[in-house]
């Protein structure tokens, strides 16, 4: 008698364990699934998180001085 509620005791907590590491691995799951929308640098080309880009102009880049490389100033001013 003793040996069956030991199993079963044991079967119980193997139960819980796994319960509670599947549950753990969805929460995770969803965490890691907040999916962002990739933009593309005009200047190199680099694929980025639309959150980390540097927008101007309508444009996205992967940093400001790839932005300012093809601001409408730093135009004018090499055409001079």
């Amino acid at each position: 008698m003793a040996k069956l509620l030991l199993l079963v005791v044991a079967a119980w907590l193997v139960y819980s364990i796994l319960k509670r590491y599947a549950r753990n691995l969805d929460t995770r799951d969803t965490r890691l699934s907040g999916e962002e929308k990739m933009v593309k640098c005009a200047h190199c080309g680099v694929h980025l998180p639309q959150s980390e880009s540097v927008r101007m102009a309508q444009t996205d880049y992967c940093s400001l001085a790839h932005a300012q490389l093809h601001s409408p100033d730093q135009t004018r001013n090499h055409e001079q």
